[in-house]
């Protein structure tokens, strides 16, 4: 008997760390915000800080390298304790750049470039 690989996802509108102290909540294997932005809105400190206590995986994607490198330095400053991977490029990317959003000076992609973070470090 072949075993049938199946995945399950919960698509939650509204702030993960507020979701996750909900009666909802159940622990997931992996956390996964595309498209993040998760230095340039003050509202992931307090996901990430949740994450990191409860051990969790999260995998952000984000529009440029720089958007997924710079968590690796500002969090562990705020006192968000966890290890970042290196950012790399995302092999589920949109296939073409976008355009008309400086992508002469950076390359820009949709969910392009990819960073995971394993919390409690």
């Amino acid at each position: 008997m072949a075993l049938t690989p199946t995945a399950t996802g919960t698509l939650v509108r509204g702030l993960y760390h507020e979701y996750a102290v909900s009666g909802a909540w159940v622990t997931p294997a992996v956390v996964v915000a595309l498209n993040a932005g998760l230095c340039a809105y003050p509202e992931w400190l307090p996901t990430l800080q949740l994450v990191a206590s409860r051990r969790l995986t999260l995998v952000a994607t984000d529009y440029i390298q720089y958007s997924v490198e710079l968590p690796r330095i500002k969090f562990p400053m705020l006192g968000v304790a966890g290890t970042w991977s290196a950012a790399e490029l995302n092999p589920f990317r949109q296939p073409a750049a976008r355009c008309g959003h400086n992508s002469d000076l950076f390359p820009n992609y949709s969910n392009g470039f990819r960073v995971v973070f394993r919390g409690g470090g």
